[in-house]
């Protein structure tokens, strides 16, 4: 696989480096290649800066036993024999090959621990001009060193020479296991920021996002003089924040609020934010329907709950045939991730509304991942607004969002670029486990992440995760998130679900056990990948 997947808009005038890599992208998924991978020293013996325009390594091996550095260089290229290399007329400061062999040795002092077991070689790439013969090249070359415009249309059988020649020359190296290669790749593929750490950045990034949604509540207000409103809106809108924000409104007016939702942790969240002064009521659509119910009739809800149609069709009519006993106490109903809500349910919500009181139901059909929604059964007539702009994912998200959803996703100008989202292929679960692992002490240690920045959004159950046997993570307990508050630990590395954690979000989240899944919903990829807010990880068994 090729790292990245497209070619870099920013090195757009590369036409050279371009065809070699189209020319890389062909290849099958047993090699892996990185380009454009640039270094500084950090131990003694490297260079301060160098460059390698692509790395190529062998994956077919039970070991990883081989690494390829491919200096590229276009156009017209002439060697004399003084040692001077020239490019389209004009002498090149350093020749190709002693640039690419530095880079290389200086690579080998940076990662000792791959050096030792794995043969590294470099080969030249000139995909503009004709090779010539073994006896024409400089004394230090030969025709397999060097990769031309014929040769490039055969890339992976040059690659299969270089790589048997290197074996051949050095059998006395054996190979490194894939967990220690995967620690290598994982520093290849980093993203740098030099202008400001991580932790930083995130912090940076907020006061955008907070921006942004607050010019998202201010579209919200041109609607707002409308008692009943439906507000669809894709992942990352800035609805459960517009829906608390009104809520807290209508309370400071004196009105008498409901905030329903689906998620009890979502719920417990929203009470907790709005603390213990407010008079909102906020609960679950479950709870809320439990606590009337069991008022009239306390043992009904311990006799039927195990019906097939407990909550389409029980629940309802037990609601309908009990709502008499109550008044319509709300002056206003909100409900927050309405597309989980079953058509019969806004029927029995509507009941406790005052006849001439607010209504608002804020969606995402593209959420619908229990297949509960079908329509909205009400006596209301619903003005429809839409918030077709993310305003809560870096821009570097959202375009994983479309890719799942295979639908056009518009960020808010002024969105923040955030860093690439990271695919880490594994193999097994040990491996899967190592890779997680190793990537979390990268952020914990190297970036200066929190605990509670970090999410692990699971797609099984905890004992038959990758991480079943996991207890700490450096030194930092393995724990669920809470249920009372919603909220991350500080103190822990924090994991759940998506049924759980549906609605609320993280800085940085990683998606794993995607292979537990008999069938991947990519809606659930999607829901699962719009919690995160700044970055975003996910592990796709290879």
């Amino acid at each position: 696989m090729i790292y990245p997947p497209q070619f870099p808009d920013y090195r757009s005038d590369e036409f050279a480096e371009r065809k070699v890599f189209d020319a890389m992208r062909k290849l099958p998924d047993h090699f892996d290649i990185f380009y454009n991978r640039k270094f500084v020293r950090i131990n003694e013996g490297e260079r301060a800066e160098y460059e390698i325009d692509f790395i190529v390594v062998d994956l077919r091996q039970e070991q990883v036993k081989g690494l390829l550095c491919i200096e590229v260089k276009g156009g017209d290229l002439y060697y004399n024999p003084n040692g001077v290399w020239y490019q389209n007329g004009k002498k090149l400061d350093e020749a190709p090959d002693d640039q690419v062999n530095s880079a290389m040795r200086s690579l080998i002092v940076r990662y000792p621990e791959i050096a030792r077991g794995v043969s590294f070689e470099w080969i030249l790439c000139f995909p503009d001009g004709k090779c010539p013969d073994d006896k024409l090249l400089p004394t230090h070359l030969n025709s397999k060193k060097i990769i031309d415009k014929n040769t490039l249309s055969f890339l992976e059988s040059a690659l299969d020479a270089n790589f048997t020649s290197m074996y051949s020359s050095n059998s006395f190296r054996n190979g490194v296991p894939y967990s220690k290669y995967n620690i290598f790749k994982a520093a290849l593929m980093r993203g740098i920021g030099f202008a400001l750490p991580l932790s930083e950045r995130i912090s940076v990034d907020d006061k955008a996002f907070l921006k942004l949604t607050n010019h998202q509540l201010e579209l919200f207000r041109l609607v707002q003089e409308n008692d009943n409103v439906v507000v669809k809106g894709i992942a990352g809108s800035g609805k459960t924040i517009i829906a608390r924000s009104i809520a807290q409104e209508f309370e400071e007016q004196g009105l008498n609020v409901l905030f329903l939702c689906y998620n009890r942790i979502l719920s417990n969240n929203i009470r907790h934010s709005l603390g213990r002064e407010s008079k909102i009521d906020v609960s679950s659509y479950h709870s809320f329907a439990r606590k009337y119910i069991s008022e009239v009739d306390s043992g009904w809800w311990e006799m039927n709950s195990k019906n097939e149609d407990f909550w389409d069709l029980d629940v309802p009519a037990k609601f309908d045939e009990v709502k008499t006993h109550f008044q319509q106490d709300y002056d206003v109903v909100i409900i927050d991730e309405g597309q989980d809500f079953r058509e019969l349910w806004f029927e029995t919500i509507e009941y406790f509304l005052k006849p001439y009181g607010k209504f608002y139901i804020f969606m995402d059909e593209f959420q619908n991942i229990f297949n509960a929604f079908t329509k909205i059964s009400s006596r209301r007539v619903f003005f429809q607004f839409t918030l077709p702009e993310n305003c809560r994912n870096t821009k570097n998200i959202v375009v994983k969002l479309e890719q799942y959803l295979e639908q056009t996703i518009k960020s808010k100008e002024g969105s923040p670029e955030g860093v690439p989202v990271i695919i880490r292929e594994y193999r097994n679960d040990v491996e899967q486990q190592t890779m997680i692992l190793n990537e979390i002490k990268l952020l914990l240690n190297d970036k200066v992440v929190t605990p509670g920045q970090i999410l692990l959004m699971f797609n099984a159950d905890k004992k038959k995760s990758c991480l079943a046997t996991v207890k700490k993570i450096e030194k930092f307990a393995l724990e669920s998130i809470s249920h009372s508050t919603g909220e991350l630990s500080n103190k822990a590395i924090n994991y759940t679900s998506i049924k759980s954690f549906k609605g609320l979000e993280a800085d940085i989240v990683f998606i794993i056990d995607t292979d537990k899944v008999p069938v991947m919903n990519y809606n659930v990829l999607y829901t699962q990948a719009s919690r995160a807010k700044h970055m975003l990880y996910v592990f796709l068994k290879k």
